[in-house]
């Protein structure tokens, strides 16, 4: 019982950090997309305020 909880939280785990990837790649290519690349990672204020 206790090793299918750790499998489990072992997917769980493993789910959290793709979507994670997924979600930070199309942010930054939405990011390239609206600023042209320049200062990428330093745009999320700008982003998020419009």
């Amino acid at each position: 019982m206790y090793s299918i909880i750790k499998i489990m939280k072992i997917i769980i785990i493993i789910n959290l950090i793709l979507t994670v990837k997924l979600l930070s790649g199309q942010v930054t290519q939405e990011w390239v997309a609206t600023y042209n690349g320049v200062g990428v990672g330093q745009n999320v204020p700008k982003k998020l305020d419009r």
